[in-house]
């Protein structure tokens, strides 16, 4: 039994390493990021993260009807931490570019960029697999809420390094991701 599992384990690790590496993504400045991103709608996100959501409606709906929405809100979620973990794979190609900047701020932006976006990506393949352990297992109940801090901090990090690349565009870039 122990060997069984030790192989399932070992084969959704190698699954979700491909899952997350097979991207090529070419991003060198700014202006590279327009069509590379995918959007995610925060609240929608963070909505169904929210524990009390999911306790009201636990409490409003029949075991049935509640596994079901339950279902469904697992499989949004992990389309939801898919983008993010595109994303931060993006604005990571992005931080690497911008960290040979002769600017010594932007260089520094960079770094934090390239570091919030690999703790994304982690972050991301430790929720999907999370995730998928639920849809499998519906009594397990992982804990989700730091990715939407985590995915904030990288957006934020990604505003600041548009600020100080070209304050023009860190509007846009907010509004890509």
């Amino acid at each position: 039994m122990i060997t069984l599992v030790a192989v399932v384990a070992i084969i959704a690790i190698l699954f979700l390493y491909w899952n997350f590496r097979r991207e090529r993504i070419l991003v060198r400045n700014l202006e590279d990021l327009a069509g590379q991103t995918q959007p995610v709608d925060f609240a929608a996100f963070s909505n169904l993260l929210d524990e009390s959501q999911e306790q009201f409606l636990k409490q409003r709906l029949s075991a049935k009807d509640y596994r079901q929405l339950r279902r469904a809100r697992l499989l949004a979620t992990l389309e939801y931490v898919k983008r993010l973990a595109h994303n931060a794979q993006v604005l990571m190609r992005l931080g690497e570019a911008a960290r040979s900047s002769s600017e010594p701020e932007v260089a520094k932006a960079a770094q934090v960029l390239v570091n919030n976006a690999l703790r994304m990506r982690l972050l991301a393949m430790s929720v999907t697999f999370k995730l998928y352990g639920e849809l499998l297992v519906p009594q397990f109940s992982a804990e989700l809420a730091p990715v939407a801090d985590r995915y904030r901090q990288l957006t934020e990090a990604a505003g600041l390094l548009a600020r100080l690349q070209q304050p023009a565009f860190a509007g846009r870039v907010a509004a890509m991701l």
